[in-house]
């Protein structure tokens, strides 16, 4: 018993933290659309069973977007990678979406993805393999 509960912590400390950020420009997109198009990437690592979490703006230093800041927000979330998510609606149509996953620890580029939002937050397979390509890259 007590060496699973062990291992069981083990195998969890050596499982990539992911945190996602909405860095989508305030006049680009609505609020509440860009933070939902957020929580679908959560959803969308945490169905390949990854520990993962959204970085609220509220959360973050005042102005950050991009840039070192980042870094510095990875560290205090121990967090291995960052996922920006940079959504524009355009007019009624659905919107445009660019996702970047990057090292945590030195902003190294993992992978990264542009693509349409799909109703009701399913992922598509390009989204599943950003999610396996960022992993991977991780890992290397």
């Amino acid at each position: 018993m007590i060496l699973a509960v062990l291992l069981r912590v083990l195998v969890s400390q050596t499982e990539p933290r992911i945190i996602v950020i909405d860095v989508s420009a305030p006049d680009a997109i609505y609020e509440d659309v860009s933070r939902a198009l957020a929580d679908d990437v959560v959803n969308g690592f945490s169905k390949a069973k990854v520990w993962t979490l959204r970085v609220d703006e509220n959360e973050m230093p005042k102005g950050c977007r991009a840039g070192p800041c980042l870094g510095k927000v990875a560290q205090e979330r121990r967090a291995d990678i960052v996922v920006t998510l940079d959504a524009e609606q355009e007019g009624e149509g659905v919107p445009k979406i660019s996702i970047s996953a990057m090292r945590g620890t030195n902003g190294e580029l993992l992978a990264a993805l542009r693509y349409r939002a799909q109703p009701k937050g399913k992922p598509t397979k390009k989204f599943m393999e950003f999610v396996g390509n960022a992993l991977k890259a991780l890992r290397k």
